[in-house]
């Protein structure tokens, strides 16, 4: 039993090792598919274009580690191996592997098609240079996006923290159900076509409340699965409460803006419009997320429940400064929305940057003299450089 590599031990940011698999290789076997520090291994088919070909460089942390058949390897000769990784890189990153590969859904670029694949060789001596400035204008692009992801953590952390600080605990405090009723919904049977089949009646689902404010439905269902099961309509403004839900769905809260049902994974509020303001009582909800994931229990997918969403207490201060707290509330999110946008914005631009460094780099019109392009005009090699195969 040996360990192997295959396609998702390949990432954009160079070989994954959390979880790497074993099986028996003879010694035939062993002698042709075992790595040495240093082998190019590429991901050999995807079902998007700009996968094929991913790169990576194995760097021989594990001892005697083999590759598997969704993975190509290449061992250069007569071209620098950081040149060729880059080369490959921006191939597949610009879909040129994919658009060679074979195949409809998923694109194969196989042994022979990489084999056969052209590539632009500068001269020996500027392969060297053009890898080192290649990688200088990465590693700043790295920084700079590391530091815009650091920034939208942060942002997404004091958001949260800021809405807390609107709450007073001087108000008087009551309890979810003294102030609202609350209820759930339910699903009714999909192998019950009279309930679903031109259905006209909105419902929604617990993944809906992502969106802080539901303007359409998930799904219609028909007057006599409302007559028959026990899902309910609720009116415009009822806040749902998703109960469990996958990832950072649990805990989320949103407004209807429409009347509608929900499903049995939405605890819905329909709140006293004479005691509560609606959007401060989503502002409070939002604000005690996190601690609303921590009420939840349950095994491996802990869950809210309605009695937890009844007993939870919110400050009730007069309808006026609830809605002098509601709007703020409301400049909090939307500042940090904004600052979410502008950080992955420049995430964005940053993965831009990057194509268009490759693309000068493989262009043969960067003069890295002078550090600028010259004015030939684009040319498809690079400057004194032969097209051909190097496998």
């Amino acid at each position: 039993m040996r360990p192997y590599l295959r396609s998702a031990n390949v990432t954009w940011d160079g070989i994954s090792l959390d979880d790497v698999k074993e099986m028996n290789f003879d010694d035939a076997d062993f002698e042709k598919y075992c790595l040495a520090p240093g082998d190019l291994l590429l991901n050999e088919a995807s079902g998007s274009p700009n996968e094929v070909g991913k790169p990576a460089i194995w760097t021989g942390e594990l001892e005697g580690c083999c590759f598997q058949n969704t993975l190509l390897r290449l061992r250069p000769h007569g071209v620098d191996r950081g040149y060729l990784f880059w080369f490959c890189y921006y191939a597949a990153l610009t879909g040129r592997f994919g658009e060679a590969g074979r195949g409809v859904n998923i694109r194969h670029l196989g042994k022979r098609g990489l084999a056969a694949f052209p590539i632009s060789v500068a001269p020996g001596d500027q392969q060297r240079r053009i890898v080192d400035w290649i990688e200088e204008h990465m590693s700043r692009l790295d920084s700079a996006a590391a530091a815009a992801d650091a920034a939208r953590a942060k942002a997404d952390a004091l958001a949260p923290i800021a809405l807390q600080g609107l709450f007073s605990s001087d108000w008087p405090v009551r309890q979810i159900a003294e102030v609202a009723r609350v209820g759930s919904g339910a699903t009714p049977k999909r192998s019950e076509p009279r309930y679903w089949t031109g259905g006209t009646i909105p419902w929604v689902n617990s993944g809906a409340v992502n969106s802080r404010s539901i303007a359409a439905p998930s799904e219609l269902i028909t007057a006599q699965a409302l007559e028959e099961t026990s899902v309910k309509l609720w009116p415009r403004g009822t806040v749902l409460v998703a109960m469990y839900g996958e990832g950072q769905t649990r805990g989320r809260a949103a407004r209807l803006e429409i009347e509608s049902t929900c499903n049995q994974a939405c605890a819905a509020i329909d709140f006293d419009r004479s005691l509560v303001n609606g959007d401060y009582l989503l502002a409070f909800l939002n604000a005690r997320y996190e601690a609303s994931r921590k009420l939840a229990s349950g095994g491996v997918q802990p869950n809210l429940s309605i009695g937890l969403v009844k007993s939870m207490e919110i400050p009730i201060p007069d309808l006026d400064t609830q809605g002098e707290v509601a709007r703020r509330a409301e400049t909090v999110v939307l500042e940090s929305v904004r600052l979410a946008k502008g950080c992955a914005g420049a995430v964005k631009r940053s993965g831009h940057l990057r194509r268009a460094v490759l693309a000068a780099a493989f262009s043969g019109r960067w003069d890295f003299d002078s550090n600028t392009l010259d004015a030939v005009g684009p040319s498809s090699e690079p400057s004194g450089s032969a097209s051909k195969k190097v496998v």
